[in-house]
């Protein structure tokens, strides 16, 4: 009965997961690990159709390289065990063509958002 499944452990996990997907507009993403410059393996990346929004998820936060120039997206790091947010610093190197996302302020799993438009 969902009033039981409600109160076991993870429940919350679920209500989180829909805010982030419909406050960012993350209902239908494509693969995208071509974005990534490092962390291949461990760190997986997708973004809306058109390349609006770009998600890259980070099982331990971290410093990031990603191909192009990002420094006018407006970028954030939401932790997905709490949902806060909090902004992302990004240096762009024009010589490597590569945006270094500098390691949001959460220590554990997060998601950080790029919105190209800079408006999110």
């Amino acid at each position: 009965p969902h009033e039981v499944a409600l109160q076991l452990p993870g429940a919350d996990d679920f209500a989180l997961a829909r805010r982030i997907v419909e406050r960012y507009g993350l209902l239908e993403l494509e693969p995208c690990q071509d974005l990534l410059a490092n962390h291949e393996q461990d760190v997986f990346a997708a973004r809306t159709d058109g390349g609006a929004t770009t998600v890259v998820y980070v099982p331990t936060n971290a410093s990031l390289e990603l191909h192009g120039d990002l420094t006018g997206a407006h970028l954030v790091c939401v932790d997905v065990t709490s949902g806060r947010t909090a902004p992302l610093c990004a240096t762009y190197d024009a010589e490597r063509d590569v945006t270094r996302v500098e390691q949001g302020t959460y220590l554990e799993d997060a998601l950080y958002v790029i919105d190209a438009n800079g408006m999110k």
